[in-house]
């Protein structure tokens, strides 16, 4: 017999919810074959089997939670005998829970036998507590313009439901809901169906088919809502998942432990936009962008500085070697940081190469845990959304985090006289306990050099100190 653990999927992960089991109870499972989607304070990932065999025992029912390390399945690496004779003993009908952790001396003959269909029925106790775990979350109220409505009751076979693009959390969502997934219109990136999408389809569904049975009937607005939030007086309250909750803590935790200092300054970008034509016209494959050149100055300069690319250990700092970049990249349902791991050892181009193959992950939700671990600084960019500049909350435990604003035209004065230029707002923000206003004023010289002399972050090393 071989146990699947809880794997820790991200430097930051204790717990991971079961949205959906890829094999049952009988099924036959590689090692390195999908087993199971877990969600984590971070995203939605897709776990591997670590051993061969036949699927004996599937510890948690979808929707349940586990700690790191925690044994979430039982494989049988022989020819299935061991599930056969478990299967001859009779059912105990104690149901395992996210909290509950199987001990190594279980014998196996007294675990539970595995057959394919449902988890036990919980008890009366047991069942708020599997609601507040697994209840989706309420549609919004305004269906009027949302997308297409979708096909009532149980999710019917569509070919085009199961080619769709759609995240795995929308996917779990759309089978609790009933919603098909064909029906529904994506408004995620390269028209990705993202859970909200399933939510409005179904809040629509819901709207149509109540006003249809009953038209004159009053409407109560002041009970629990059937899918996990509760609407009172005008309020509606939405249960947080994992990533949001995960967000709040830390960023709350950043706020209070660290005593964050900001230092802004401007970027003339006239050079940076000429080479990044120049590059474009030469069909340079993949195309650079600005937040690459911001991505590259940063690994440059960070080699330059590694008093920055470091971290406060309560009784030493810690400097160090790997320059990882966490990248901030909006998703769904918060925000998550995909790395870009050893960015000093890797050209412009490798670094477009890389950062295009994390954001192509952030739209399918499929990262690996290595994909979100071990950033030893990050860059937020809202440039796109047309902001000019803001100040980022340090991701903990990293001593610093860049913020860049939008590359547009402004008035600038340029050898005392007034014209227009590309230019583009960078902000620090430090861990005034590890980085101290000085050095923090040079690192970020340092980067608005680097970008004003767009050419040398063409070559291997980056500009000369």
């Amino acid at each position: 017999m071989a146990d699947v653990t809880m794997p820790r999927l991200s430097d930051t992960m204790e717990e991971g919810k079961i949205l959906r089991w890829l094999k049952r109870e009988g099924d036959r499972v590689e090692a390195g074959e999908l087993l199971v989607e877990v969600e984590t304070d971070k995203a939605d990932m897709e776990v591997e089997s670590s051993a061969s065999g036949v699927v004996q025992q599937l510890k948690l029912a979808e929707g349940e939670t586990a700690p790191v390390g925690a044994v979430i399945a039982v494989v049988d690496a022989g020819d299935g005998k061991g599930r056969k004779a478990a299967a001859a003993a009779p059912r105990q009908a104690a149901e395992p829970t996210a909290a509950a952790q199987p001990t190594a001396a279980t014998p196996v003959a007294a675990k539970p036998p595995a057959v394919p269909p449902a988890v036990p029925p919980a008890t009366p106790a047991e069942r708020p507590a599997r609601a507040a775990v697994s209840a989706p979350l309420t549609p919004s109220p305004h269906p009027t313009s949302l997308a297409p409505a979708a096909v009532p009751g149980p999710r019917p076979a569509s070919s085009r439901g199961d080619a769709v693009k759609a995240s795995p959390l929308a996917r779990t969502l759309a089978d609790e809901l009933g919603v098909d997934l064909g029906a529904v219109l994506g408004t995620g990136p390269a028209g990705r169906i993202t859970r909200r999408d399933v939510e409005q389809a179904r809040a629509r569904l819901s709207a149509a088919g109540a006003a249809a049975a009953d038209a004159g009937a009053p409407r109560r607005e002041d009970g629990p809502s059937t899918h996990g939030s509760v609407a009172s007086g005008g309020v509606r309250r939405v249960p947080l998942s994992k990533m949001r909750a995960s967000i709040a803590k830390r960023m709350t935790d950043s706020k209070r432990e660290a005593p964050h200092f900001y230092l802004t300054t401007v970027v003339d970008m006239d050079d940076a936009v000429r080479l990044r034509a120049q590059l474009k016209a030469l069909e340079v494959e993949p195309s650079v962008t600005y937040n690459h050149m911001v991505l590259k100055a940063c690994a440059d300069a960070l080699a330059r500085f590694p008093e920055v690319n470091a971290r406060f250990a309560g009784d030493a700092i810690e400097l160090l070697d790997e320059i990882n970049i966490g990248i901030a990249t909006a998703v769904d349902d918060g925000l998550l940081v995909p790395v870009l791991s050893g960015a000093n050892r890797l050209d412009l181009i490798a670094i477009a190469a890389q950062a295009r193959v994390l954001a192509e992950k952030a739209e399918t939700g499929r990262f690996t845990s290595a994909d979100l671990s071990g950033a030893t600084f990050s860059v937020s960019n809202l440039g796109m959304f047309d902001v000019d500049s803001f100040s980022a909350v340090l991701n903990p435990p990293q001593a610093a985090i860049l913020a860049v604003g939008s590359v547009k035209q402004r008035p600038i004065v340029r050898d005392g006289a007034l014209a227009v230029g590309h230019t583009m707002s960078l902000t620090m923000s430090y861990d005034h306990r590890v980085v101290d206003g000085a050095r923090g004023g040079r690192f970020l010289a340092d980067i608005k050099r680097r970008l004003e002399n767009p050419a040398a972050l063409l070559l291997p090393g980056g500009a000369p100190a």
